[in-house]
């Protein structure tokens, strides 16, 4: 808003389906309250007060600001993109105490008045690179695709660009899953864990037709730390293409399939034999809009179309007719309709549809039946074009149970069997080895996803990550389906000091899960595979 200008707001109800838009309310004025914009800082210098610590300081311009926001970047001036980081802050210095060591931070100041309504621009900027230990996450743009190749096992592919580490660290990457959006990555829906590459091909347990949603973090193997990102992609898995019956009928049973433009939209009521279809209640005036199918491919012999329709539309004026495009929408013909109902004489609409032939115009306002013929062997595209003129309008034009024949749909496909599970998560918050101790005699970790059951490890010698890779260690393995495992009363219970390493893992009929980010399968512990 600006400075002292007076603002004018009224509200609108919007309709919905057939539903008109409500009449405007009463308007009511606001003006915000005055302010006087402070004179832009003077950027100082970037000290470094101590560990994982960066201090920037700043001198005031003219006028003085009341209060200072922060701003930061990654990487030396002129740095990158610049997110608040602090505001309220009264005077310099700032210490920023959220730096990870070993990383090169940029800063700009800017000054607000003292009625919080005016703020200064950013002042110059100034660098500095912390010291001590390197816990920045990956610098990474999430998960950019999810596509579905068609396979006759449900599969859909992901993707994403290599992230890169803060810390002198390799990359790698945890893949989370969910049927709903938005979702929380955590590890009851993590699906995979130290993906090495940029692809992820995921065939568990998919299902034909049904919508996945997914969210992809890097972690850093410098220091364990994962990016929170929510790039959220989504996909759903089919067949491969088969000869049949494309059909829509406005979302009533499956996915509503047309692409609208307003003002047609995917309305809740107002359909055939069931509440759903595409409707564009009650248009407006120079208005040229329509409701378009994906690109479809008819095979050898031809398609029909065929689809259900009721209309409101100004008669003699505005019109609607059907139109097709086999180039994927660069250009539209006429599409000839057995029958469109009216003759209309009369120019002068949004889309410049010729006088003297016949279109959707007029009222009819119970369902009835038109076809078309598709050509042969073509990659078509079909769309309802609405055009009015400059004055009076209708309710509307209403689409439903849309079907054309003789095209290549998706088929279905088969229910791969279900991977083994994640990688088990400590049972406290700390995600370090020492967590998984409750107390000296019982351990706790998480639920896994998909899992049926756990394996605990316990060896003796050595320690952890020499035990990973030695050939001679010896071990012991409980399984179980509980979440905690109680040490007292085992046969082999270890002496008193004893130095002991726990190690566990999920497994269901798929097999055992990961043990540990960087593998692919459970890890051998000892020259035999897995511990018996």
């Amino acid at each position: 808003l600006a400075n002292g200008v007076t603002y004018y707001y009224v509200i609108q109800a919007k309709g919905t389906g057939s539903c008109p838009p409500s009449a405007m309310s009463n308007c009511v004025t606001l003006t915000p309250s005055p302010c006087t914009t402070p004179g832009v800082p003077t950027i100082g210098t970037v000290t470094v007060p101590g560990l994982n610590q960066l201090r920037v300081s700043w001198t005031a311009g003219t006028p003085a600001g009341a209060t200072y926001k922060i701003y930061r970047a990654l990487g030396a001036c002129p740095g990158g993109t610049y997110s608040l980081l602090a505001s309220g802050v009264t005077a310099s210095p700032y210490t920023d105490g959220t730096v990870s060591g070993t990383v090169t931070y940029s800063y700009k100041v800017s000054a607000v008045d003292s009625t919080g309504g005016c703020e200064s621009a950013q002042s110059g900027c100034a660098s500095g690179t912390a010291t001590g230990t390197c816990n920045a996450p990956p610098n990474f743009a999430g998960l950019a695709s999810v596509t579905n190749p068609a396979n006759a096992t449900c599969t859909l592919n992901l993707s994403w660009a290599a992230g890169s580490s803060n810390c002198a660290g390799t990359v790698s990457y945890n893949v989370y899953r969910s049927t709903t959006s938005p979702f929380t990555p955590a590890p009851a829906n993590r699906i995979a864990a130290g993906v090495a590459t940029t692809t992820y091909s995921d065939t568990n347990g998919l299902v034909n037709g049904t919508t996945y949603y997914y969210i992809v973090r890097a972690v850093d193997s410098a220091n364990g730390v994962e990016d929170a990102n929510t790039v959220t992609q989504s996909g759903a898995p089919t067949g491969p293409l088969t000869t049949g019956t494309w059909t829509d009928d406005g979302g009533d049973t499956g996915a509503a399939k047309l692409t609208a433009t307003p003002t047609w939209t995917n309305a809740a009521t107002g359909g055939r034999t069931a509440p759903k279809c595409y409707a564009t209640g009650t248009y407006t005036n120079n208005m040229c809009a329509a409701v378009t199918t994906p690109v479809l491919n008819v095979a050898a012999g031809g398609g029909t179309l065929t689809f259900w329709s009721k209309y409101d539309i100004e008669n003699n004026w505005d019109k609607g007719q059907v139109e097709l495009s086999t180039n994927g929408g660069t250009t539209w013909a006429r599409l000839t309709v057995t029958t469109y109902p009216l003759n209309v004489t009369n120019t002068g609409d949004a889309c410049a549809f010729p006088a003297g032939q016949t279109y959707f115009s007029g009222t009819n306002l119970t369902y009835a039946s038109y076809t078309a013929t598709l050509p042969a062997g073509a990659s078509v595209m079909v769309r309802w074009n609405l055009s009015s003129d400059v004055s009076v309008t209708g309710t509307g034009w209403w689409i439903d149970d849309i079907s054309i024949t003789n095209v290549a749909i998706p088929g279905t496909c088969t229910t791969g069997a279900g991977a083994p599970p994640p990688e088990v998560s400590p049972g406290s918050s700390s995600a370090t080895a020492q967590s998984w101790a409750v107390d000296k005699t019982t351990m706790s970790w998480q639920a896994a996803t998909g899992a049926t059951g756990y394996r605990l490890y316990r060896g003796t010698p050595g320690n952890l990550p020499n035990l990973l890779t030695a050939t001679t260690d010896s071990c012991t393995r409980y399984d179980g389906a509980l979440l905690t495992f109680n040490l007292n009363g085992v046969n082999d219970q270890p002496a008193a000091g004893s130095f002991l390493w726990f190690l566990v893992t999920a497994y269901n009929g798929a097999g055992e899960g990961t043990a540990g980010n960087a593998t692919a399968g459970p890890r051998t512990l000892n020259s035999t595979g897995v511990c018996p």
